[in-house]
């Protein structure tokens, strides 16, 4: 890549210089400088936004696909994470209730089988929903 800079750099310069003896030896009279740099940078511009067009259309359009589809593929992630966690912290709340319910005890130590139960009765009552 260097390399196609640096020759591009020296194409420049020779075309500049050419210029100046171009402009120098027709016209013996006064020199300006930058009206030649000017008119190489117009012609330049032109030159370089055609052929960035043509030539660099298709590479650059692949690569705006590429970057859409890594945003996209990034958002799934994204969301699918965030569906995970919310559905780890639901286990983990319905964990944590049903820890409390099932070890209930009396002042004494003994378990309090009204919860037991309870939670006996609604398991009993999804599986013949389900």
């Amino acid at each position: 890549m260097k390399h196609k800079v640096e020759s591009w750099e020296e194409r420049r310069k020779k075309a500049i210089v050419r210029g100046y003896n171009k402009e120098r030896s027709g016209d013996k009279t006064t020199f300006d400088v930058s009206k030649i740099y000017d008119e190489e940078e117009r012609r330049m511009e032109e030159d370089d936004g055609n052929k960035r067009c043509k030539v660099f259309k298709k590479p650059h359009e692949q690569f705006l696909e590429k970057k859409e589809e890594k945003r996209r593929k990034r958002e799934e992630f994204l969301k699918a994470k965030a569906e995970k966690e919310k559905a780890m912290e639901n286990c983990k709340k319905r964990k944590v209730e049903k820890y409390k319910k099932l070890n209930r005890k009396t002042r004494r130590g003994q378990p309090i089988m009204k919860e037991r139960m309870e939670y006996l009765l609604e398991k009993i009552q999804k599986s013949i929903d389900a």
